[in-house]
């Protein structure tokens, strides 16, 4: 934000944004908390769905018995189980493939982010065959919300799995 070909000097401290690329992205980076609290209500349904017994991980088990309230983490919608951040946030990641960088039709214009699809009713049609393929590397990281969530190839293959979602593959 401190580049003057990102922002420029405003009143006092303060900087204005002035680069509609950097701007394009902040639109996008406020819908993130609302579709981190729609992946993270979801994925335990969608979790069972596909044949798992999603209360009887023990990280799942463990968080659940220690909190009375369980709450989405940004809207605090009430959610059937709190879950580990570690299983949701390379989900939250593969949103990576949804987005675009769209480049501008006049020459005095520069290019933004946008998502390529409505990511709500996207994730309404694909997530559970994303989760489907996702979960396959729970058994290698033994349940391990810790592991899952600092592995690479946790984002990597959840990014594929939206690539492949997006690709028509279920």
């Amino acid at each position: 934000m401190s580049l003057d070909g990102v922002s420029s000097q405003g009143k006092g401290y303060q900087r204005e944004l002035s680069n509609r690329s950097v701007y394009s992205a902040f639109q996008i980076a406020v819908q993130l908390p609302r579709l981190y609290d729609y992946i993270y209500a979801a994925f335990p349904k969608l979790y069972n769905k596909n044949g798992g017994s999603y209360g009887k991980i023990n990280a799942v088990k463990s968080l659940n018995r220690r909190h009375n309230s369980h709450m989405a983490p940004y809207g605090h919608e009430q959610v059937e189980y709190l879950s580990p951040d570690g299983f949701i946030t390379p989900l939250v990641y593969g949103l990576r493939a949804l987005m675009t960088i769209e480049q501008p039709q006049k020459s005095n214009d520069s290019p933004h982010v946008v998502w390529s699809q409505d990511p709500v009713p996207w994730l309404d049609q694909h997530l559970t065959s994303i989760i489907k393929r996702y979960v396959t590397i729970f058994t290698p990281w033994e349940y391990d919300p810790q592991k899952i969530g600092k592995s690479i190839g946790s984002y990597q293959n959840a990014l594929d799995d939206y690539k492949l979602a997006l690709a028509g593959i279920e």
